[in-house]
């Protein structure tokens, strides 16, 4: 396949911030940082303060509900900010400012320079956004999705791997990322920078990244005229999972349905693992802990007597669990949720030695321990598998197979035919 570049989108635009003067949404500056809609990502969460610096200064405001930015001061050296109460205190070594607002807006002075955030460097430019608590805030970046998408290739894949590998991961990426715009638009971000959503380094991406989001620029997976979440996690196992058994908002739809996908992950470590045994009472003081977080009814497990798959795909895969306790009380959770909570971690639970890498195990229970046999993959098995992609890659494969291998249904369109109005999408690799 020939990779296709396509470059123009609707949802949004290039930002520009000008000193003084109102803006559509606080911004990353046009440049050499890409077109395409801005994303937010949440780099750092509930922090009490952070160094920037910016070659050439930085310019620093509050943003209003009428989206200006006021109270604009030029900065030059790297700066300090702190909460505290209601005010931002943002220090050099020379000057000091302070700030009462819930947020505040900075960037380069440069619009062609990263902004360092301790010591990562970021294109675009950053909000930050208070915490409940006082003397917390969030630092987001916002930048254009496809200055974004080499900082998350970089993160996910490592550098030596087949560039079909890439491309379409690069357009897994993409797809999810503008997937996350609308139902975000009630926070003050759309992507955290963790695994939580997709890694992302900021501009710390090798050169297999940047080429790949360039050949396939603008390029998203469309599902009945739509965008939707293309998830993706590092191995299947060969049975991949369903959207709506994974997520709490899981979609029900083809490209996201869990089938059998025979062997192509084999290289992973983690294609087959286990068993591993848990200790009964450590686990569930885990699952109950969770639970009590989350709101679900297995906060009142006690003494965990028995734990079994009650349902699975059509890829035999499990999609929930029941865990019955010494009360003979039953709780189900979901094939994620059962991980996350087996998984959980709290001040007074620190991360087990042997965790659980995926929810495709079989549980039993042995008196005083719980052993997890015939563990397969890592992740939670929905969309695009990592290991996959790169040995179909290998063996000759194109980005295009590869994405209707893990999106069955799915089509590659251009970014601008499905964001916004809905008109069918337009076809650009075979089914």
């Amino acid at each position: 396949m020939t990779p296709r570049a396509i470059i123009t989108y609707v949802l949004a635009s290039a930002i520009v911030t000008v000193l003084g003067a109102c803006q559509t949404r606080p911004g990353p500056e046009t440049g050499r940082w890409g077109d395409g809609p801005i994303v937010r990502v949440r780099i750092s969460d509930n922090v009490t303060n952070a160094l920037f610096m910016s070659d050439g200064g930085l310019i620093v405001g509050v943003p209003t509900r009428t989206n200006c930015l006021l109270h604009q001061k030029r900065f030059i050296g790297p700066i300090t900010i702190t909460r505290g109460g209601a005010t931002f205190a943002i220090a050099t070594q020379r000057s000091k400012m302070r700030l009462t607002a819930p947020s505040v807006h900075i960037k380069p002075a440069q619009s062609d320079v990263p902004l360092h955030v301790d010591g990562t460097a970021y294109p675009g430019a950053m909000t930050l956004a208070t915490r409940a608590a006082a003397d917390r805030y969030d630092v987001v970046t916002h930048v254009h999705v496809e200055a974004y998408l080499p900082g998350v290739l970089g993160g996910e894949l490592p550098p030596n791997w087949h560039i079909n590998a890439y491309r379409a991961q690069a357009i897994a990426a993409r797809t999810y990322a503008l997937a996350q715009l609308a139902p975000s638009r009630h926070k003050h971000f759309d992507l955290e920078a963790t695994t939580a959503s997709q890694v992302y380094g900021g501009l710390n991406a090798h050169d297999a990244a940047r080429r790949a989001v360039r050949d396939t620029a603008g390029v998203v997976l469309a599902w009945d005229g739509r965008i939707f979440p293309a998830y993706y996690s590092s191995t299947c196992g060969g049975a991949g999972q369903d959207a709506r058994f994974a997520f709490p908002a899981g979609e029900n739809i083809a490209p996201l349905h869990g089938k059998a996908r025979g062997t192509w992950c084999v290289a992973s470590k983690y294609y087959r693992w286990g068993p591993i045994d848990r200790d009964a009472h450590g686990l569930t003081s885990r699952i109950s802990t969770w639970a009590k977080q989350s709101g679900h009814p297995a906060a009142a497990l006690t003494s965990i007597r028995d734990i079994c798959v009650t349902e699975r795909n059509r890829a035999g895969r499990p999609v929930q669990f029941t865990i019955t306790d010494d009360r003979g009380r039953a709780f189900q959770l979901n094939a994620e949720p059962f991980r996350f909570a087996c998984n959980h971690t709290s001040p007074d639970l620190p991360a087990s030695s042997s965790p659980l890498r995926s929810s495709h195990v079989e549980p039993r229970v042995i008196r005083s321990v719980v052993r997890f046999e015939h563990g397969r993959g890592f992740g939670h098995g929905v969309g695009l598998c990592q290991f996959g992609a790169q040995a179909m890659a290998a063996q000759g494969r194109d980005y295009g197979a590869i994405l209707n291998t893990y999106y069955p249904g799915a089509r590659m369109s251009l970014g601008q035919a499905v964001m916004g109005a809905r008109p069918k999408s337009r076809q650009l690799a075979r089914r």
